[in-house]
């Protein structure tokens, strides 16, 4: 009957265990949810970037055209 209490304080142990390693879980399955948000955050953003960048060369390039198109070179003759 001596095994007993050695089998029980073994189960508590194993208990407690279990309960610390599901609590580290809990905690690693957060952090990689967090990670996942940072990740889905930035990749959006560098969408964004990205539009943002193919906006501007557009407007730019509208801009030189518009610009090109109203540039003139007098032409100076000496009658001379």
């Amino acid at each position: 009957m001596a095994l007993l209490p050695v089998m029980v304080k073994a189960i508590q142990e194993l208990k407690a265990e279990k309960d610390e390693l599901k609590n580290e879980n809990n905690e690693m399955k957060q952090r990689l949810l967090n990670l996942e948000q940072t990740q889905n955050l930035l990749v959006s953003k560098l969408e964004m970037l990205k539009s943002n960048d193919i906006v501007i060369k557009q407007v730019l390039h509208l801009t030189l055209q518009h610009l090109w198109k109203d540039f003139t070179i007098p032409i100076q003759y000496n009658d001379k």
